[in-house]
């Protein structure tokens, strides 16, 4: 009996032994702490990844925002609103002359001869020439030959130098038609189409009490408009 008992002590106690040496084994497995440590950094790699993968993506959001802002800039058309051509025409007049400025951007400037323009929103054009002009409310200021010279819309009339005119205007006109303009040097004169009629003549029109025709001036060449045609004289 006591035997047995004996044996049976030693055999648990072998057994207990065998337990305790599996267990220390099993949690000193090197290969069980690499798989581990394995799995950890899998885990970290993978959420690092995923973090560069969404700063990568919000990167290219921003580039992508910041590249078509830039398209948009070159891209964009000034869309500055052109001078106002109903508020700009008008007549425009001083002591020295006269500058017409059409609503269909034709018109005519009258200083010492008469010249024809068309006009831009920053320049008066003439043959061969240009005139940089500005306009503040009524008065429009005209560039010539480096001078400024202002005009006023319902300005004063021009007063022209008479010796000064005797060598431009003043004098007698034919057209090929057979009419007859004459231009005298106390601003009266004649003018024949059909009949013969006193005139008189200031800045860019002739007529009298009953009508009023416009006339442009270039070098010998008198234009007058009469009842919508144009009559082409020549200064004799």
């Amino acid at each position: 009996m006591k035997k047995s008992v004996i044996t049976a002590i030693i055999m648990s106690s072998v057994f207990m032994s065998a337990l305790c040496s599996c267990g220390e084994a099993k949690n000193n497995n090197p290969s069980s702490a690499s798989e581990s440590s394995v799995v950890t950094t899998t885990v970290e790699e993978t959420t690092a990844s995923e973090e560069t993968t969404e700063t990568t993506a919000a990167e290219t959001t921003a580039e992508t925002s910041v590249t078509e802002s830039e398209a948009a800039g070159e891209n964009k058309v000034d869309t500055a609103p052109a001078a106002d051509t109903a508020s700009v025409a008008g007549v425009y007049s001083s002591k020295d002359g006269v500058v017409v400025l059409n609503q269909d951007r034709t018109g005519s400037i009258s200083i010492q001869d008469t010249e024809l323009i068309t006009w831009t929103d920053n320049e008066l054009l003439g043959a061969g020439s240009a005139y940089p002009y500005t306009v503040n409310g009524d008065t429009l200021t005209v560039e010539i030959a480096g001078i400024k010279s202002s005009f006023s819309k319902n300005g004063e009339t021009p007063q022209p130098d008479p010796d000064l005119m005797s060598n431009s205007l003043i004098g007698t006109y034919k057209a090929v038609t057979g009419e007859t303009l004459e231009l005298n040097d106390d601003w009266t004169g004649t003018l024949t189409i059909q009949d013969t009629v006193d005139i008189n003549w200031r800045g860019d029109r002739i007529g009298n009490e009953d009508f009023s025709y416009e006339y442009r001036v270039s070098g010998n060449i008198l234009t007058l408009y009469y009842n919508d045609t144009e009559i082409i004289f020549e200064k004799q």
